[in-house]
């Protein structure tokens, strides 16, 4: 496992390292770097306020990932890019020793795998995205449920809402399952109010800041959403699409019932699940709670009116969190998982630039690849309804001992 890790991310870091041997012609997801490079110097070099001077677009628990860089650029003359994709090693790393401290106390070795293949899958663009660390957070705040460390657990989560927002969306599933819940929540609101006091003089121009441009995204392509008025596109639907906020949307011809329906089926998403997880039995592991945060992260993916294909990292994350329990997910769920992460890589950056212009090819990928995230979200619902009908076996000692089980096992 550590050699196939090491092999896979030092291809992935080549490629990310020099674009050019991978399309030709750049990968489009470098300019993201170059943004956050910008943002950077402008507090590093300039002297400027984050959020109040430099208008940067991520909450602050991405600012040490996108100032160090700059900072090592200032100081010792190292280029941006190679310490940005250095961190992201870093975090990588730390996300395989996760995995692999769950499947030590859950029993099966598949979870870690799902880490290292499933990002190598999704390609270089993982190391040129900043949705690695939050993601990591989920997993680490799985593992100190595992530990039985709740408000460690929570210290986590809070981290990842820092990071970016949607890890807010798993706390329903925790405020049933963890138990006792105040430590879990006070761990989280610990961390959120230690990560924003330094910014207590800002808080209006970084809600701004970061707010104005979550908030006012419209429908993204890539989006379940997207994909359908793409494909009404190519039989004479009048959608145009064009540049926004960093990402291509549908920007004449979509409305605002879309993009109503689609919170309306998010917020939904997330009751319903939360609703299930009240019926299932109560499991101190965690592995129960890695399940139904995985489930909630695959609808959230398909009802989102925003798709970005980085976010397959948070899927990836939280599937390889919940496969390394013994019978907690299914093999379907891992394939669909697999093949939807396929297709991502497939069409970005390879198929992006025709999907703009409706060409066929990337529009039949990606169909396919939402299709493939449909099916993933729904066998995740399975997954969980079969905890409801058969709860998982008792680990015994394992769930309070980092020792290696006898038997790893494997996916149910």
């Amino acid at each position: 496992m550590l050699g196939a890790f090491l092999i896979t991310r030092f291809v992935m870091v080549i490629l990310a390292g020099d674009p050019d041997w991978y399309t030709g012609d750049g990968l489009p997801a470098t300019p993201y770097v170059y943004q956050s490079r910008d943002w950077a110097l402008q507090v590093v070099a300039l002297h400027e306020t984050p959020y109040a001077g430099a208008p940067i677009e991520y909450p602050p628990g991405l600012l040490p990932f996108i100032l160090v860089p700059a900072w090592v650029l200032r100081v010792a003359r190292i280029p941006y890019l190679p310490t940005f994709v250095l961190l992201m090693i870093v975090v990588d790393a730390l996300g395989l020793l996760g995995t692999w401290r769950l499947s030590i106390r859950w029993g099966s070795r598949l979870g870690p795998w799902v880490w290292v293949v499933g990002l190598a899958v999704l390609g270089p663009m993982v190391f040129l995205r900043l949705d690695l660390v939050p993601a990591v957070a989920t997993i680490w705040s799985l593992q100190r449920v595992a530990a039985a460390a709740p408000g460690q657990a929570g210290a986590f989560l809070g981290f990842g809402v820092l990071a970016k927002i949607y890890p807010a969306f798993l706390l329903p599933g925790a405020a049933v399952l963890v138990r006792p819940f105040r430590r879990f929540m006070s761990g989280t609101l610990i961390a959120i109010v230690a990560g924003l006091l330094p910014f207590a003089f800002v808080l209006g121009p970084m809600i701004r800041s970061v707010g104005g441009f979550h908030l006012g995204r419209g429908i993204q392509i890539e989006s379940v959403w997207g994909n359908g008025f793409i494909v009404a596109r190519s039989f004479g639907y009048e959608a145009e699409v064009g540049q926004a906020f960093g990402s291509w949307d549908i920007v004449e011809g979509a409305g605002a019932v879309p993009e109503l329906l689609s919170t309306v089926l998010s917020i939904a998403a997330v009751v319903w699940l939360t609703w299930w997880a009240s019926r299932l039995p109560s499991d101190r592991s965690g592995r129960t709670l890695a399940v139904i945060w995985f489930a909630t992260i695959s609808c959230l993916l398909v009802t989102g009116s925003v798709l970005s294909p980085q976010y397959l990292i948070w899927s990836i994350a939280l599937g390889a969190a919940a496969a390394c329990a013994i019978g907690a997910i299914s093999r379907r769920t891992m394939v669909a998982l697999g093949i939807a992460t396929l297709l991502t890589h497939v069409g970005f950056p390879f198929l992006f630039a025709g999907l703009i212009e409706a060409e066929p090819v990337s529009v039949v990928v990606l169909t396919g690849r939402n299709a493939a995230l449909a099916l993933v979200a729904l066998s995740a619902i399975v997954d969980v309804r079969h905890l409801v009908e058969e709860p998982l076996p008792d680990l015994g000692p394992l769930a309070d001992a980092d020792v290696a089980p006898a038997d790893p096992g494997g996916v149910g």
